[in-house]
């Protein structure tokens, strides 16, 4: 499958700055999976007439996102305070 830009929807790069370029923490990461879950979300909401199989695959991905940012809140992690 190949995908194709799709211009005009927010992309999780709001919450990439602040993780990145900021304190790596558990709390960090939850919040840019947790961006990375939205944008994806609305990526498969405004393809889903166009894009069939890839809208699917959108929606795994951000079920997934939304996955590892509850793991990271939950996570009981001794490198990070």
């Amino acid at each position: 499958m190949t995908l194709e830009p799709i211009r005009g929807l927010r992309s999780p790069d709001e919450g990439l700055g602040r993780a990145v370029g900021g304190s790596a923490t558990p709390a960090a990461a939850a919040d840019l999976e947790e961006a990375i879950a939205r944008f994806y979300t609305e990526v498969a909401s405004a393809g889903r007439a166009i894009l069939g199989e890839a809208t699917r695959t959108f929606q795994r991905f951000a079920a997934e996102s939304g996955r590892n940012a509850v793991r990271l809140r939950t996570a009981q992690s001794p490198g990070f305070p």
